[in-house]
């Protein structure tokens, strides 16, 4: 009967730890005897079971972790996807107008992160076809006036060379008759 109450206190602490209670005191874990063999072992079940909660929470954090993660990718994804449909929405429409000889239309809204670049070259390449358009329009109105001047100095030496003609023609004449 001495043995009794230890046997007693490893029975209620054996029942606390089967329950889930890990903070029970497991005592006569010092006895040299069967009893400290068992208040020994229920000592390392219970620490197994701290250690198995310890672990199991630290991979649900970790999988909680990892899945917040991936929501962050996919959102970064769908950010990233989203931007770069813009910029090939304005990117075609400034195209269209382009191929239908819009030189005015440039793309106003900034693009994001490296797209950006593309967005200011088709602008650069704009502003020079421009100038170049500019240009092409000045010569041909610069040609298009020396062509008039031109035929108008055509049209005056013919008529400087036909009333030469008649001139001489009558002369010839004049110098026919009178021999």
């Amino acid at each position: 009967s001495a043995l009794k109450g230890p046997i007693r206190r490893l029975v209620r602490a054996m029942g606390d730890v089967a329950s889930g209670d890990l903070d029970v005191d497991v005592t006569d874990n010092a006895r040299a005897d069967e009893i400290g063999e068992m208040a020994r072992a229920l000592d390392v079940f219970k620490m197994n079971a701290i250690d198995k909660i310890r672990i199991e929470g630290e991979s649900e954090r970790e999988r909680q972790l990892a899945s917040k993660a991936r929501e962050q990718s996919d959102t970064e994804k769908a950010r990233s996807d989203a931007q770069v449909r813009f910029a090939v929405e304005q990117l075609g429409a400034a195209l269209r107008d382009l191929s239908q000889g819009n030189l005015v239309s440039t793309i106003d809204t900034p693009f994001s992160g490296e797209l950006e670049s593309l967005r200011l070259d088709f602008n650069e390449s704009i502003d020079q076809m421009r100038d170049a358009m500019s240009h092409i329009r000045d010569n041909a109105r610069s040609i298009s006036s020396n062509s008039d001047q031109m035929r108008s100095a055509a049209d005056d030496l013919a008529r400087r060379t036909e009333q030469q003609a008649a001139s001489l023609e009558q002369t010839a004449r004049s110098t026919r008759s009178s021999a």
